[in-house]
């Protein structure tokens, strides 16, 4: 949204939290309301609220770009529509499955059938997730892909990774489906190697995994800012990425791309598109802690960000939906 308004867009956000910045005016006045069909005073006063704030803002708006609304209320979805503005609905999860509920008296089926799929804009952000929504019956008017794009300018090495390998991150949640243990264990094969772990994480799994790398080493960073994220992709080696799950696309390896670390990862699903094993990561089968452990001790492969992914290039498409939509 900040590159959009760069370009001389006129961008507000409505969102429930967030502040404004970089020629973006963010208004963090929806209500969250999560499972609001088992909440109905408050998920009508969250509908009427937010529908409100839409109702006032639909004068002054050319188009509507939708992300991630887990918790908000779907009846502004439906103004929307009515109204005749374009709405590009950008689908990087599965929200809109795992969401059919949505406020008390606007169910998101109903929107889903009625509104989305006749009138709405999916741009999904692989193919592998468009394939996957259609699998589960859900399909768009009119469909697009439109991947995540990431500003190159924010990262920067001065040199280029150790080889072989010395220091890994894992950058991301200590959840069992992005394979916390798999990384750990394929580390405690590799002599020499220091791994950093940064992301949120709590629970027992957390606590199973320090208790698994007591005897390595490792470093515990918790939580951290993105600029510090981004600072930890240029002075490690290596960015260990071993999902044992699917993933829509992964803006953690994308940035690994763009900052040039070597990238060990098994992650399956949208990542496909845009990884080429030998050429910009070193690509693994899934849990496999013998091929992990391996591609940690060969000669690492520096990522390299594929043109169309640069965020630049990302608006351009963004801009052209835009116009085809009738908005330019």
């Amino acid at each position: 949204m900040a590159a959009l308004a760069a370009r001389g867009h006129d961008v507000t956000m409505l969102v429930h939290a967030g502040a404004s910045e970089r020629g973006v005016e963010v208004r963090a006045e929806l209500d969250y309301v999560l499972g609001a069909w088992r909440r109905p005073v408050a998920g009508s006063r969250a509908a009427r609220n937010d529908s409100g704030l839409v109702a006032g803002a639909l004068p002054h708006v050319d188009a509507a770009l939708v992300w991630h609304m887990r918790g908000l209320s779907k009846a502004p979805l439906r103004l929307l529509h009515r109204a005749g503005t374009p709405v590009l609905y950008f689908l990087h999860d599965r929200w809109v499955l795992y969401e059919k509920p949505g406020a008390l008296h606007v169910p998101w089926a109903r929107l889903r059938s009625d509104r989305i799929a006749r009138e709405g804009i999916g741009c999904f952000v692989s193919r592998w997730l468009r394939d996957e929504y259609a699998r589960r019956g859900w399909r768009a008017r009119r469909e697009e892909i439109v991947p995540c794009g990431v500003d190159v300018s924010k990262f920067r090495r001065e040199a280029p990774p150790t080889s072989p390998a010395r220091t890994a991150l894992y950058a991301g949640r200590v959840d069992r489906a992005k394979g916390l243990h798999v990384a750990l264990d394929a580390v405690a094969r590799v002599p020499g190697l220091r791994l950093t772990v940064v992301g949120p994480g709590e629970g027992g799994y957390a606590e199973e995994m320090r208790a698994r790398a007591r005897n390595l080493d490792v470093d515990w960073l918790g939580e951290v800012p993105r600029d510090e994220v981004r600072r930890l992709l240029a002075t490690h080696d290596v960015l260990v990425y071993p999902s044992i799950g699917v993933e829509a696309y992964s803006l953690g390896l994308l940035e690994g791309l763009a900052a040039g670390i070597g990238i060990v990862t098994s992650a399956q699903g949208g990542p496909q598109e845009y990884l080429r094993d030998g050429v910009n990561a070193r690509v693994v089968p899934p849990g496999d802690v013998g091929a992990l452990a391996q591609a940690l001790r060969e000669p690492v492969v520096a990522g390299r960000l594929p043109p169309e992914l640069e965020l630049e290039r990302v608006v351009d498409r963004v801009e052209a939906l835009l116009s085809s939509a009738g908005t330019a």
